[in-house]
């Protein structure tokens, strides 16, 4: 039996979205199937640090965004791929292409996220917010 794409991509979206857990730092909100570049996510004691594979891109095509304890990656690529003039006719193709990632940050200090583009990578460093409440005291 034939089910429509948009049924079948509901289902797929569904699924991977039950197999993060729903409270991990990085619940990737984006429909799965739209995914244009990959991430790497890394954590240490005091940040997250996510690592974006962004080829053929420059820094002015990228926007990073934080709100409401969401991380959104934005990119825009558009590029001339092939021009051809023959007499009268012009033939012409571009390729334009549009990439959005989002992640959930909780306990994080947004304004203090950092982030770095060289060489076709992408790294953000996202600093944690202190949530330990045990000090050790000094005895004077």
């Amino acid at each position: 039996m034939f089910e429509p794409l948009s049924t079948r991509k509901k289902e797929l979206t569904s699924n991977l979205k039950s197999f993060w857990n729903e409270t991990s730092f990085f619940n990737n909100s984006m429909d799965m199937a739209n995914i244009g570049f990959e991430t790497d996510i890394k954590e240490d004691n005091k940040k997250y640090i996510i690592t974006a594979n962004l080829p053929g891109l420059n820094k002015e095509d990228i926007s990073i965004e934080a709100d409401k304890n969401y991380l959104t990656i934005s990119a825009n690529n558009e590029r001339l791929v092939k021009e051809e003039r023959k007499q009268n006719h012009i033939y012409r193709e571009s390729h334009i292409s549009n990439y959005q990632r989002s992640f959930y940050i909780n306990n994080t200090i947004t304004s203090e996220i950092t982030a770095k583009f060289d060489n076709d990578i992408l790294k953000i460093n996202i600093p944690k917010k202190n949530t330990s409440t045990k000090y050790k005291i000094d005895i004077n």
